[in-house]
C-alpha cells in the first residue's frame, strides 16, 4: 500500500457460481496493525485480529480491505487463482471481475490451523 494507512476492515465473502464474491462470511477490524517500509513510499501492513476466521477447507474465499490508504499494489505478470473482483461507481455497485484489465493484487495471508476440543 501507498502513504500512511491507520485504519482497515476486512470483509470476508463466500463464492458464488460465477466466481465473484458471494454473501458476506464475516467482517474484522484488525486488534493492531505493523507497518513496513518496503521501498519508496510503499508499506508492508501485519494485521493480528481479536479471534480467528474460520474457513473450511477447499474452498474458495473472497477478501476485501477498506483502508484509508491512497493505493494498493497490483500487478499485471501472472495470478494465482481468481483475477481481483472491484465493486464501486464504476461497476454500478455490483461485482465485477478484474480479469480484463489482468490485475491482481499483492497480498498474502498467514494462517494456522485451529484446533478446537471440546
Amino acid at each position: 500500500m501507498t502513504a500512511n494507512a491507520t485504519t482497515f476492515k476486512i470483509t470476508f465473502y463466500k463464492n458464488t457460481t460465477s466466481n465473484l464474491p458471494g454473501n458476506v462470511l464475516t467482517t474484522k477490524t484488525p486488534t493492531s496493525a505493523k507497518k513496513e517500509l518496503v521501498a519508496g513510499n510503499f508499506y508492508k501492513y501485519i494485521l493480528v485480529f481479536d479471534a480467528p476466521v474460520v474457513i473450511d477447507t477447499g474452498k474458495t474465499y473472497w477478501m476485501e480491505v477498506e483502508t484509508n490508504a491512497t493505493g494498493w499494489h497490483s500487478i499485471h505478470t501472472s495470478h494465482f487463482g481468481n483475477f481481483g473482483a472491484g465493486n464501486n461507481d464504476q461497476t454500478g455497485g455490483q461485482w465485477a471481475s478484474l480479469q480484463e484489465v489482468g490485475v491482481d493484487f499483492a497480498y498474502s495471508i498467514l494462517c494456522s490451523a485451529y484446533l478446537g476440543t471440546q
